[in-house]
């Protein structure tokens, strides 16, 4: 896999944070591979909310993406 031309730290944004994010990156891309880094929810209460939430979305959009360890790869 080739690396990102960009990567964006995601944590501790709520998801409405995260989503004004993504929404700012996905109406002109100016990259073509971007690396979000989403955490593996180890410090949340509950469940982990922004891998699901980032997830969503990118298939709402019908974005590409990949996964790793507490990261999401995205693909324009």
């Amino acid at each position: 896999m080739t690396e990102p031309e960009h990567i964006l730290d995601l944590h501790g944004l709520t998801r409405a944070e995260c989503k004004e994010v993504l929404d700012e990156i996905c109406i002109m891309p100016e990259w073509k591979h971007i690396r979000l880094i989403v955490g593996k929810g180890v410090n949340s209460e509950f469940l982990p909310v922004l891998p699901s939430f980032v997830r969503s979305y990118l298939r709402e959009k019908q974005i590409r993406y990949t996964e790793g360890e507490g990261t999401i790869d995205i693909f324009f």
